[in-house]
């Protein structure tokens, strides 16, 4: 849990500095660790997927950004 929040973060400082792929591949990678054995999302998944959502809406990809794609 300590590192996806930690992953997240470091994320959302990418965002800021402009480096948004960098921080989509954060998030992703943060996503990926969310889940249990069976890919089922944790409940801090909601961090993750709320940063991807963010940074989606900055970049204009509102579709993928609601639908949690």
């Amino acid at each position: 849990m300590l590192l996806v929040m930690s992953i997240c973060q470091l994320a959302r400082v990418k965002m800021h500095q402009g480096k948004l792929n960098v921080a989509r591949k954060l998030f992703e990678e943060a996503l990926g660790l969310s889940a249990d054995h069976q890919s089922r999302f944790l409940p801090i998944a909601g961090e993750a997927l709320m940063g991807l959502g963010e940074l989606l809406r900055e970049i204009n990809q509102l579709k993928e950004a609601t639908d949690g794609s």
